[in-house]
């Protein structure tokens, strides 16, 4: 990847980037800094993964996606320095589609000329293909298991591999965190001589009467609304606004900026609230897949509908820990249904019906999403539709729901 970055006259230090790794919450997080910034006046690119609908979504500018024809143009440009490469230079080996995205997101923000960047990690940290940049500002969000035939087995590896986004002297935000977790983050930013700007310590996100108030070291403290719910947010949040405060340096963030930011931004596929067009049903669709991410999703549902339990209909990657997650979701439940989903990766619905009666939810299989949300029939209650990004993009295809 370091040779193609600089084949391509390395586009990545062409801007200031804030460098986003974790395990929940890097995309929320990305998704509010490059606002932020926008809002402030900059020019910013921002690049995020997975997408849902389009691979577009992946590389924007002030929010906007790449258009067709500057995709194709600059997949195009990249593809053909990725193949003289590998012709010219056979012991690198071949590159594959994430490489080419990132590559292309880097030359796409230098050639529109953008002031920053926010770089979401795709995997880990360390050894990400976005790993190339000069970063102004690193981020570490929440970090749990997740990849761990990759990342490593243990939450201490894991934090290993994110952490390895910290470049010496750039000072690291990072959200509260397990204690092993924290350990080894505060190990690597100490090898870097870098400043720790930690939750709870230099920065902090509390509620209010109002809504939200963000206090940092000597700054003066912000009070502010948003829409993003859940307890969870407030740490995606806080990241945020620290490393945009952290990035322009002496400008001052102002309330009104940020309420005007936070009060309108909306995320795709965490929990993101729809209606239904052909059944007038509320809809709440929302990409988690490990049984921390739904426990968080349980409570911020809880927090925002209310205490009873919910419809739900699900779908399940077999990397995932299907018992640990529906084990999560069971009090939450009123009812699963499992639509039969196509792919390689997908759990078959009869399986994960099987383990969720055995968790003792009631649970059925349909064929489509649209029969699962038909089975579930009407009520006054939204249906939460989760268990994966892939999930939360065929629901979006198959039903034709609004925001």
């Amino acid at each position: 990847m370091g040779v193609l970055l600089q084949e391509l006259g390395n586009p990545q230090f062409a801007y200031r980037v804030i460098h986003v790794a974790g395990s929940k919450g890097k995309g929320t997080t990305t998704h509010i800094a490059a606002d932020l910034l926008t809002a402030l006046g900059y020019r910013v690119g921002r690049y995020v993964s997975p997408h849902l609908l389009s691979w577009n979504e992946r590389i924007a500018i002030d929010g906007l996606a790449i258009s067709d024809s500057d995709f194709a143009a600059v997949l195009a440009f990249v593809d053909g320095t990725m193949s003289a490469l590998e012709s010219r230079q056979p012991d690198l080996g071949t590159f594959n589609a994430f490489e080419l995205l990132t590559a292309a997101a880097y030359l796409y923000f230098r050639d529109r000329r953008c002031d920053a960047a926010v770089i979401e990690v795709g995997l880990g940290g360390r050894f990400d293909s976005t790993n190339h940049v000069h970063s102004d500002v690193s981020v570490i969000t929440r970090i749990e298991a997740e990849h761990v035939d990759i990342l490593g087995p243990t939450l201490a590896q894991i934090a290993w591999n994110k952490a390895g986004i910290i470049k010496p002297g750039v000072p690291v935000v990072v959200c509260a965190q397990q204690p092993d977790v924290e350990i080894v983050i505060e190990a690597e930013a100490t090898k870097a001589a870098v400043l720790m700007l930690r939750d709870g310590v230099e920065w902090t996100v509390t509620e209010t009467d109002g809504g939200l108030q963000y206090r940092f070291g000597t700054h003066q403290p912000l009070s502010f609304t948003a829409a993003l719910p859940g307890a969870h947010n407030r740490g995606n949040i806080g990241a945020a606004l620290t490393a945009v405060q952290t990035l322009i340096g002496d400008r001052s963030l102002a309330d009104k900026v940020i309420t005007d930011v936070l009060s309108a931004i909306r995320i795709p596929g965490r929990f993101d609230r729809r209606i239904d067009d052909v059944t007038g049903r509320r809809l709440i669709l929302d990409g988690a897949h490990t049984p921390e991410s739904m426990r968080m999703l349980v409570a911020t549902v809880r927090a925002v509908v209310g205490p009873g339990p919910a419809p739900v209909i699900m779908g399940l990657l077999a990397d995932k820990p299907a018992e640990d997650i529906l084990a999560v979701l069971a009090p939450a439940a009123s009812q699963i249904v499992f639509p039969e989903l196509s792919g390689p990766r997908i759990v078959p619905a009869e399986s994960l019906c099987a383990i969720a009666r055995r968790a003792g939810i009631a649970a059925s299989v349909r064929p489509t999403i649209r029969a699962a949300l038909d089975a579930i029939g009407t009520g006054p209650e939204p249906i939460l539709i989760t268990g994966s990004f892939g999930m939360v993009a065929a629901s979006l295809t198959e039903l034709t729901s609004a925001p």
